[in-house]
């Protein structure tokens, strides 16, 4: 079922190429720089402590870096 009506061709809408109003235009910029914001993070990162949740054999289970392409420090 289609609830649309015909549009006669003197009622459609054509594009007309012209010159848009320089005040009319959307500036888009960033409000603050948000790198600022960002915690810094340490090449050192403290080491694990397994929780209720996460224990070190669960991740052991996850079978990371088979291959051993990492390195032991990554």
């Amino acid at each position: 079922l289609i609830l649309t009506m015909y549009k006669q061709v003197d009622k459609k809408v054509k594009p007309v190429s012209g010159t848009f109003p320089q005040d009319a235009q959307v500036l888009r910029r960033f409000p603050y720089n948000p790198l600022e914001t960002m915690i810094p993070l340490t090449p050192h990162p403290p080491n694990f402590i397994p929780d209720g949740r996460l224990t070190i054999e669960h991740i052991e289970s996850f079978n990371f870096n088979t291959t051993r392409f990492l390195w032991p420090e990554e």
